[in-house]
């Protein structure tokens, strides 16, 4: 796979899952942040990134989605 192709399939998960994990309780929110930690770690390494550096950019990319959370949670707030 390569870089591009690899950074818009990791765009669209963020998107996705985003969504997705506002959308669960608090609570069950945490096993989802997981899973996509891990699956960033496997595409970084997929395109060349060695362990390490797959993991830097696996928990850049889960804060991140922890980030859009938050936001798609303050929005829905808003309009409550």
């Amino acid at each position: 796979m390569s870089a591009t192709s690899a950074l818009d399939e990791m765009l669209k998960m963020i998107k996705r899952r985003a969504v997705e994990i506002a959308a669960l309780p608090v609570d069950r929110r945490e096993g989802r942040f997981e899973m996509i930690h891990d699956a960033a770690r496997r595409a970084s390494i997929s395109i060349g990134q060695g362990a390490d550096e797959a993991a830097k950019t696996a928990s850049s990319i889960t804060g991140f989605v922890r980030a859009v959370v938050g936001i798609i949670d303050a929005g829905a707030r808003q309009d409550k």
